[in-house]
């Protein structure tokens, strides 16, 4: 804005707010919004991650902020959680769901009760589900499942297929305040040096 207010265009905030948010060509800034992340993802070895409450039309969401040297690329999400991470990370690729031996091995690192262990092994294959069918699976394979436990599935699921996603599409070194969403999603995950300096002596 005070871009144009210094080139002598009066404008006020709303109406730049109102050109990029009710124009009938919104779809050309989706579009540039996913190729710039579609590159900082396929160029950048890392990217560095964020969020912070936000309000919209009255209800409290979440902003997201990915970013590197390049760019910064921000969302607004409903909920904060690894879900929601990996959706972010994906950017317009939809966010899938891998039974598989990688998710089974996470539930065990986590500690998942094992009288859930054998009806899920039943369904490992090579099918891939949307967030509804995965939820769907859950609830028919347990029905009075506890929500954590409930999550920590889709969690373990998620990150098994976005794991398994090809170099260009997948982050592999993710940098943050270590909260414990932004935990276990990809290969190396590293602390912001903020963070970092909190583990050594002055």
């Amino acid at each position: 804005m005070n871009y144009l207010l210094d080139k002598g265009l009066p404008i006020s905030a709303g109406k730049i707010s109102d050109i990029l948010t009710t124009s009938n060509n919104l779809k050309i800034f989706h579009t540039e919004k996913d190729e710039i992340h579609e590159a900082s993802v396929a160029y950048s070895p890392y990217q560095q991650i964020d969020d912070s409450g936000a309000r919209v039309n009255g209800e409290n969401q979440y902003c997201s902020v990915l970013c590197n040297e390049y760019c910064s690329l921000f969302s607004i999400r409903p909920k904060k959680n690894r879900l929601t991470v990996i959706d972010v990370l994906l950017g317009k690729e939809e966010l899938k769901f891998w039974l598989n031996d990688k998710a089974m091995e996470y539930l065990k690192e986590k500690r998942l009760p094992k009288k859930y262990f054998n009806p899920l092994k039943q369904e490992l294959s090579e099918k891939l589900f949307s967030e509804k069918e995965i939820g769907e699976k859950i609830d028919k394979l347990f029905p009075k499942i506890p929500g954590r436990y409930r999550d920590l599935i889709s969690e373990a699921a998620a990150i098994s297929y976005y794991k398994s996603l090809p170099p260009e599409k997948k982050i592999d070194i993710l940098v943050s305040d270590d909260a414990r969403q932004f935990q276990d999603i990809v290969e190396l995950h590293g602390l912001c040096w903020i963070h970092a300096e909190r583990h050594f002596e002055n």
